[in-house]
């Protein structure tokens, strides 16, 4: 209804401006027509009047015959002449004024206009331009004609006329009421046109959208047109099916994404479910370990030992019983060679000297792999119970060189590996952490001795430490440029047993001597993927929060150990 009134409101505004500009404009075109209606009346007249006053100045009473010729009379309408005046240049006076003006024409104006006129010439100005007007203000138009007698001017006519008489305001009055008329019809036109095609459709098509904002769907535009606004009608129900059609694939969408949730939520419970159980029976398999290597390390360590004990001396066995039996003997002399003492021991046989070679070689053999033995007996009870001591205050740059040390030769003669170590200091004095001192060392050692072994040739290891925000733990990265930990073993590196390497160079526990370390230190160690080499990040707090412990637990490394995984940034 505000689109109504407003329209209503525009064309009522247009009507009345349409009039008033129509009034406007008949007002002036009026007058100005007028203006032209009384110049000519006024040349006209100025003419048959100047000839008259030629007659009557001829007489031997010219006043008298002027007033008779000039005398006004307008009949029921008020005349058009408002003042005459009658100048004879022989006389040099004004021989005559009929009518009146607030001011009059003076002796000097009709004196100067005879000069200047020709004969048969008419003089037309507007009376405002010499400030003289009606008697009751109105505009004036001024005519000023020679008289002529013969070839002689014997004077000059002066006549002012209204320049707009009153049958300007009658005509005006008609055009403009004509016109109120017209526009009045023009605007019931509008009225009924704009209401019945415009106005009405639009009226319905808003019921309609109402009724849709309702929620009644079922609201339809009926308009048989083929302008714009069946056009628009047309539109309007193709998108009512739209929405109605948009609202049932809505729903089905949303009962899709509810079951595509409720299958992920499933997933992830199920997942989540095979990772505690996977988590259960790793943590039950190191327990298990655990108490089979405590079990085995006192079990093992006596008779190693002993074994170990026992090469020696028979090495030296063989050694003495090798310097008994004497030299091999030797290849008969050629004429002429040496002579042999006769008081040397005799020469033992051949195959005794190989028997006793293999018994040596197979000494070394004994040696070695009970040294293998025993360090697989160590590492297994440093792995599945971890020394006890107090913690230290350390300086990290120590423990890191301490470690460095240690490798020297894993990391092979000349600096073959070179290690960077990248420790910052902490307030002007070393960065410190409250560890414990041997543990944390015999991490650095596994990670540097990896990185030696995995490298081939001359290479780099960086140690680099910075402190997170917050400054109460600190991160160290321990990065090489070996051939970096294959992406299919990223998860399985910590795990107990598990290597890489040849067999002899490796047992598959010192990554996991590592985790151990670091959680009984309260952080976390992490194997990152770089595009070249391994990395390890390290998170230590400050200070070791150890965390209490069974001391039956025979494994405590291993009870409810996780390793955390991700990709190098």
């Amino acid at each position: 209804m505000r689109l109504k009134s407003e329209m209503h409101a525009i064309i009522g505004m247009c009507a009345a401006a349409a009039f008033v500009v129509t009034g406007v404009i008949a007002w002036f075109e009026v007058r100005r027509v007028h203006r032209v209606e009384v110049r000519a009346q006024g040349e006209t007249m100025g003419l048959f009047l100047a000839r008259a006053c030629a007659l009557a100045m001829r007489g031997p009473n010219p006043r008298d015959d002027l007033e008779a010729v000039l005398t006004i009379r307008g009949g029921d309408q008020e005349p058009p002449v408002v003042s005459a005046a009658v100048y004879d240049a022989r006389q040099e006076q004004v021989l005559l004024r009929v009518g009146s003006t607030p001011r009059e024409v003076g002796l000097a104006e009709l004196r100067t206009a005879l000069e200047v006129l020709e004969a048969g010439r008419v003089l037309v100005a507007d009376g405002a331009e010499a400030g003289r007007e009606g008697p009751r203000g109105e505009e004036l138009v001024e005519f000023t004609v020679p008289i002529v007698d013969g070839p002689e001017r014997v004077g000059v006519l002066h006549l002012a006329l209204r320049a707009a008489p009153a049958s300007v305001w009658a005509t005006t009055f008609t055009i403009m009421l004509g016109a109120a008329v017209m526009v009045g019809a023009l605007w019931l036109m509008l009225y009924k046109m704009i209401n019945g095609r415009i106005l009405r459709p639009i009226l319905s098509l808003t019921q309609a959208i109402m009724r849709v904002r309702a929620g009644d769907v079922s609201a339809r535009v009926e308009i048989q047109r083929r302008d714009e606004l069946g056009t628009l009608a047309e539109s309007f129900n193709e998108l009512i099916g739209i929405l109605i059609e948009r609202d049932s694939l809505q729903q089905r969408l949303e009962e899709a994404n509810r079951l595509a949730e409720a299958h992920r939520r499933l997933n992830d419970a199920h997942r989540q479910l095979k990772e505690a159980q996977e988590q259960l029976i790793l943590n039950e398999k190191h327990a298990s370990l655990g108490r089979l290597v405590h079990g085995l390390n006192h079990e093992l360590n006596n008779p190693l030992s002993a074994a170990k004990n026992m090469v020696p001396p028979l090495e030296a066995a063989i050694a003495l019983l090798r310097e008994r039996l004497g030299p091999p003997p030797a290849d008969e002399a050629d004429d002429g060679g040496e002579v042999v003492d006769a008081q040397a021991p005799a020469p033992a046989p051949a195959e005794v000297t190989e028997s006793l070679d293999d018994a040596a070689e197979a000494a070394q053999v004994i040696a070695r792999s009970v040294q293998r033995a025993i360090n697989i007996v160590r590492d297994l009870g440093q792995f599945s119970k971890l020394g006890t001591a107090d913690l230290e205050e350390v300086a990290l740059a120590a423990v890191v060189q301490e470690a460095v040390a240690a490798c020297a030769q894993e990391l092979g003669p000349g600096q073959r590996v070179i290690v960077q170590v990248d420790v910052p200091e902490v307030e002007g004095g070393p960065l410190k952490l409250k560890a414990f001192p041997n543990l944390l060392t015999q991490v650095f050692v596994n990670l540097l001795t990896n990185s030696a072994q995995a490298i081939d040739g001359p290479g780099k290891v960086k140690v680099a430490a910075r402190l997170l925000p917050g400054k109460d733990r600190v991160r160290i990265e321990v990065e090489d440029t070996g051939p970096g930990i294959p992406k299919e073993h990223l998860s399985k590196v910590f795990e107990p047993f598990f290597t890489t390497k040849e067999p002899g160079r490796g047992t598959g526990l010192g990554l996991a001597i590592c985790l151990g370390v670091v959680e009984k230190h309260g952080g976390t160690i992490e194997a990152l993927k770089r595009r070249r080499g391994a990395c390890f990040a390290i998170e230590l707090p400050r200070e070791a929060q150890v965390r209490p412990s069974d001391p039956r637990q025979s494994a405590s490394l291993f009870s409810g150990s996780t390793i955390t995984l991700a990709p190098a940034p």
